[in-house]
């Protein structure tokens, strides 16, 4: 395919062309397009910003509200099941509330980031609720009344019933809070080869949270 001879005046106009780009961009004139475009750009940032702030302050508003959750239930199975008058079986230490405070704290950090109103697929078809991941069955055994899912899914509600299941262990086990965290995971503590959990899994990843949540409740959670 032949190509069209280009005409003098067809070179000036694209020579002209190029000039005045160039002057364009030398002297920071911008044209139309290049107006529209950084202010679609700006359009797109300020949006950017009105939304990551919205959601850093809807996430720091649930935050404050399931500590608040955490703490008042805390202290009340803490009375309720008379932890005070335990002490750790192996290591001695008598049962505080800042040891189930840091319990929680680590098990909502594991189960589901700290996310509440959350429904989480289970095995074997099960799906567990809120944001300490509470079974439907385990809550209706804690004063859940098997229908309102509302409930059992709000802030409040979730840290009830999963607080008063956690306390139950630990009272059941006898402030050997290592067990009682993981029967609330299994249901009930059950032993593996060289005296590790069966799901000892769980265990690794919710423990170390709790030491480093023990020693800062130790010193703010009274």
């Amino acid at each position: 395919m032949k190509k069209r001879a280009i005409s003098l005046v067809e070179y000036e106009r694209g020579i002209d062309k190029i000039r005045k780009e160039n002057i364009r961009k030398e002297s920071g004139y911008f044209s139309c397009s290049d107006v529209s475009l950084i202010l679609k750009q700006l359009i797109v940032i300020c949006f950017m910003i009105c939304y990551s702030s919205i959601t850093t302050n809807e996430s720091v508003h649930y935050m404050n509200e399931m500590e608040e959750a955490e703490d008042k239930y805390v202290r009340v199975y803490y009375e309720k099941y008379e932890l005070g008058n335990l002490k750790h079986p192996q290591y001695k230490y008598k049962i505080e509330p800042y040891h189930i405070k840091s319990s929680m704290a680590s098990i909502r950090r594991w189960e589901t980031n700290n996310t509440p109103f959350k429904i989480t697929d289970e095995p074997k078809g099960l799906k567990s609720y809120g944001q300490y991941c509470n079974m439907s069955n385990t809550a209706k055994l804690m004063g859940w009344d098997g229908k309102d899912y509302e409930d059992l899914l709000s802030i409040d509600g979730n840290a009830k019933y999963a607080i008063k299941y956690y306390c139950m262990q630990v009272d059941r086990y006898g402030g050997y809070l290592e067990k009682s965290m993981s029967a609330f995971n299994a249901g009930s503590y059950r032993p593996g080869k060289k005296k590790f959990a069966k799901n000892q899994d769980y265990m690794n990843a919710v423990y170390p949270n709790f030491v480093l949540y023990n020693r800062h409740f130790s010193k703010t959670f009274n």
